[in-house]
């Protein structure tokens, strides 16, 4: 009993001097590959707190920074834009959600690239779902019926591989 008194104690103090555990940030990488060629290329750094991340129309939180940036069928770079930067979003019509335990995407998407033109990533309700488009000419660059996609960040795909390489190895001896 003394303990929880001590518990409650700290819990109320805590509280009184407005300390509030600070956010646990991650970073994924994320990608969309359209059926012609095109690439969307991202990292997104969120709150890991949170079970599901969700943005309509710029309202939401729990993503720190937000970057992107999109290339044509020939791998040629066609812009890039950081969405949402030190919380803050930098885009009227950017939309997306995400679910951190299973570090997937919801279809929901509308994220926005600047270069010689304004290209979005779009999620639309007829098929294919997603299209990647120049929003000044209105032109359908690429669609897919796959959304975004969690690629895998090189360091943890490192070590798996060497826990792989000493389980191998240790079965032999």
């Amino acid at each position: 009993m003394k303990r929880l008194s001590v518990l409650v104690l700290a819990l109320f103090a805590t509280m009184s001097f407005g300390w509030v555990p600070s956010a646990v940030w991650e970073t994924v990488n994320f990608s969309w590959s359209g059926d012609g060629g095109c690439k969307v290329l991202g990292s997104m750094t969120y709150d890991s707190d949170y079970r599901t991340i969700s943005y309509s129309s710029s309202s939401g939180s729990g993503i720190s920074d937000l970057n992107v940036s999109f290339y044509d069928s020939s791998n040629q770079f066609l812009g890039s834009f950081q969405n949402v930067v030190n919380n803050s979003v930098n885009y009227g019509g950017f939309t997306i959600s995400f679910y951190t335990e299973e570090l997937t995407f919801g279809d929901d998407v509308d994220i926005v690239a600047f270069g010689s033109n304004i290209y979005t990533l779009q999620y639309i309700t007829s098929e294919p779902h997603f299209i990647l488009n120049n929003a000044q000419t209105s032109e359908i660059l690429d669609s897919s019926s796959k959304g975004l996609v969690v690629a895998p960040e090189p360091a943890t795909m490192a070590i798996l591989g060497l826990g792989g390489l000493f389980l191998c190895r240790k079965s032999k001896v």
